[in-house]
């Protein structure tokens, strides 16, 4: 065991990213989340504090690192929130260990997540739902394989990342009411490390689409679906499909648009049909339906329905018309 008083902040982390390295292990390289823990605490906690003993990390000290995060500018709440989240299952991993205190852990838990309207930080705008307008004028000038993702995205709410990295292998067929329909199960998804298994159903267009890219594919590439060669051997890089987008906004004259606002329309649409929030839910891929309330808005037309129901109910209690 390496003595607490011998033990760098710098050096904590390098222990700290190993084992996650192996906790977040898909066989498909470093995870998203693997990447975001990495940057943020090489960035903002190694890179102003890394040569301090862990011993000294305590509420004083993430405090002071706080509102360093704050002045730099540089960070939103989200980023600042998220940082501080890394610095917690940091320290929770070195009192496993035996390289800090568990009351360093008690003090580190005092100190407060930001809140909306804190420390005078500019809070980003909301991620809205895709114009569709400004979506169907930007499709004509995409490139076939960029357009094929995108109405792919538009018509299932997958993540980017989830049709970038479509094999063909992660592609069957499954019997319901004797029909034969498409099923994605990605090898590579956000809840992956989780043991979460994630399920697409690929129906009517969205099937059209994929069963066409996969005509395309080499029987000897590694099969992705939308590949950068056209043949099935390289992925799709992941800056490329956003600027592809910022292009042909550019080009179709119309206010630019991302990728994630395609998932946020098709939740948010989902959600205007009634159809429940678990099931969305599950649709989007998520564990908590939480986090499906900030794709899944409620549109102007389903709070007027609900006040309506509402209104409907109060008249047939009193017995009478408003």
């Amino acid at each position: 065991m390496i003595a607490r008083n011998e033990l760098r902040i710098k050096e904590a982390v390098d222990l700290f990213l190993d084992d996650r390295a192996d906790y977040y292990d898909s066989g498909n390289g470093p995870t998203r989340q693997l990447c975001n823990m990495r940057s943020g605490l090489e960035q903002w906690v190694v890179r102003l504090a890394g040569d301090r003993w862990i011993s000294e990390l305590d509420a004083i000290m993430l405090d002071h690192l706080l509102r360093q995060w704050v002045s730099s500018g540089r960070l939103g709440r989200t980023s600042i929130n998220r940082n501080l989240s890394f610095v917690r299952q940091l320290m929770k991993f070195c009192v496993r260990r035996g390289y800090a205190r568990a009351e360093q852990f008690t003090q580190i838990m005092c100190v407060d997540r930001l809140r909306q309207g804190r420390y005078g930080i500019t809070e980003p705008e909301p991620v809205r739902p895709v114009d569709e307008q400004a979506y169907r004028a930007s499709l004509a000038f995409l490139a076939p394989t960029s357009r094929s993702i995108v109405e792919l995205l538009f018509l299932t709410g997958m993540r980017p990342g989830e049709v970038r990295l479509m094999l063909v292998e992660d592609l069957g067929l499954t019997t319901i009411r004797s029909r034969r329909q498409m099923l994605y199960v990605p090898h590579r998804h956000k809840t992956a490390h989780l043991a979460k298994r994630r399920a697409i159903p690929l129906m009517g267009a969205a099937r059209a689409i994929v069963e066409c890219q996969i005509r395309t594919v080499n029987p000897i590439s590694p099969g992705y679906v939308f590949s950068s060669d056209g043949a099935g051997f390289t992925a799709m890089p992941e800056n490329r499909l956003g600027k592809d987008i910022r292009e042909a906004c550019e080009r179709a004259g119309v206010d630019r648009w991302q990728p994630m606002q395609l998932r946020h329309r098709f939740g948010t649409v989902a959600r205007a049909g009634r159809i429940k929030m678990e099931s969305i839910a599950g649709l989007m891929g998520h564990t908590n339906t939480r986090t499906t309330e900030i794709y899944a808005e409620a549109t102007d037309v389903e709070l007027i329905r609900t006040m309506g129901r509402l209104f409907e109910q109060s008249d047939a209690q009193s017995g009478r018309r408003i």
